[in-house]
């Protein structure tokens, strides 16, 4: 980052946990604070506190670059406090002319602030959900975006305080569900010409390229985009689900490779709700779900021991009634995550796996025209959407392929459905072969591994390490 855009941004935080709930709310938020630091650098901090308590006077203590505020006016729990006092409040807070809010799920991903400071006076996440109204907010200049992670001029923040005490003040109570302080920033401010006249918002793609909002999995992100920074946990949005169909000699011992395969997940994921699919309740499988409070385990008796076919026939008819959140993450004992990338992933596809198919250009034209990128099931993230609609085909339509090509799963949902049916086609994002490589490498299938590690692998142990051992 250069010294210009470090002199210009102070990073703010509001914390305003309850009695007794503050260490566990404040690590979160600390550990957000950090990861603005790697990426941001350690840019002057202010955290603003609705009352002291140890875990955060030890943190303003520990780093010299932190101040530590008291307001009384935040209410423990209470958001729409925070939001007044964004409004009213936020330009006091600080003296350079940016500000970084961040929250626990909230902050940097990569580097590049200085790609937006001085551009704009509002940078933050779309939040509209698709749709019409979506298209027309954006084209009439109304679109709101997300603040708990956003850039702001301090100006735009003195603006606001301005017009609240002038204007708002006299329309809204404090207490109005239409008082969340990014929708007053980015929308109701513009509703007065003096706005516009002053201040700069960017476009919904620009925005896209500060922050992505993964909340609700309401809003598309552009498959061409790398954001600088996202807001939302991926947790509520994302499902870890792990197959296991295995005889009574080598179950226990098959298991241990599956267990591995869901504690690497969570190591560079977090504990996400996470679902095992079983052939039979096996006493491991049983004593490794009473030690995680976040494992379900579902028995389908329809597996057949070592039989991969009928794994591919759960999956093409009722994956999608396996979990309920927006995506869902399948791994296996040979395809897991090798770093903490999913927020990378999660909104910009409905299905992304390692790549069957080579990246050159003729033959990118051929999968782009069919919209067919042949991609890995084993370890692969996938929307609830397209769970549904392979499973409707499957169940109308095509379960009487039998054991074939066709028929395996990923497959069935990368290849064989764009290829055959034009609504499929046209109504799914697949990721493109070159954003697969990005996503995940496969050491079975003949394409050279990327020059940077991927987020994950699928296949045999021994590529996986040659792999692994040529980025150190």
């Amino acid at each position: 980052m250069n010294k210009l855009a470090k002199d210009e941004i102070t990073i703010l935080a509001y914390t305003f946990p309850s009695q007794g709930k503050e260490a566990a709310y404040f690590s979160k938020l600390a550990s957000a604070i950090e990861k603005t630091w790697v990426h941001c650098g350690k840019l002057k901090t202010v955290i603003v506190s609705s009352h002291p308590f140890c875990e955060v006077e030890d943190f303003a203590e520990k780093h010299n670059n932190v101040e530590l505020q008291i307001e009384p006016s935040l209410i423990p729990g209470n958001i729409q406090s925070m939001s007044l006092d964004c409004i009213k409040n936020l330009y006091k807070r600080f003296f350079t002319p940016y500000v970084l809010i961040v929250q626990d799920d909230g902050y940097p991903i990569r580097s590049g602030i200085e790609e937006f400071v001085g551009k704009a006076d509002f940078w933050g996440a779309p939040i509209i959900s698709d749709g019409w109204k979506r298209k027309l907010a954006y084209a009439i200049g109304l679109g709101s975006f997300n603040g708990g992670f956003s850039l702001r001029s301090r100006a735009l923040c003195e603006h606001a305080s301005r017009k609240w005490f002038s204007v708002f003040k006299h329309i809204f109570k404090e207490d109005s569900r239409h008082l969340g302080e990014d929708f007053y920033y980015t929308t109701l401010l513009k509703f007065l010409p003096s706005t516009w006249l002053k201040f700069r918002f960017p476009s919904e793609r620009a925005s896209f390229k500060f922050s992505f909002d993964a909340l609700s999995g309401a809003v598309t992100l552009p498959s061409d985009i790398k954001p600088f920074g996202k807001h939302g946990s991926v947790n509520a949005e994302t499902t870890i689900l792990a197959y296991h169909f295995w005889n009574e000699e080598g179950y226990e011992k098959s298991f241990a490779g599956v267990r591995h395969a869901i504690k690497e997940t969570w190591k560079h994921c977090g504990l996400l709700k996470t679902v095992l699919v079983v052939n039979k309740a096996h006493k491991c499988v049983e004593v490794f779900a009473a030690e995680h409070q976040n494992v379900e385990i579902q028995v389908e008796p329809s597996l057949i021991p070592g039989n991969i076919h009928t794994m591919s026939v759960d999956c093409n008819s009722r994956l999608y009634k396996r979990f309920s959140t927006p995506y869902v993450l399948i791994v296996q004992n040979d395809g897991y995550p090798l770093r903490p990338a999913l927020e990378e992933f999660v909104g910009r596809y409905d299905f992304i796996g390692a790549p069957y198919v080579r990246d050159s250009w003729w033959k990118n034209r051929i999968c782009a025209l069919l919209n067919s990128w042949t991609q890995n099931g084993g370890f692969s993230l996938r929307s609830r959407r397209i769970c549904e609609a392979a499973a409707k085909f499957w169940n109308e339509k095509y379960h009487t392929l039998g054991e074939c090509t066709n028929s395996s799963e990923d497959i069935f949902y990368t290849q064989f459905l764009p290829r055959h049916e034009k609504s499929y086609r046209r109504a799914f994002r697949l990721a493109t072969n070159r954003e697969s490589l990005r996503f995940s490498w496969d050491g079975i299938v003949p394409i050279p591994p990327p020059k940077e590690p991927p987020f994950g692998f699928h296949g045999k142990s021994k590529p996986f390490y040659v792999l692994l051992s040529s980025f150190i």
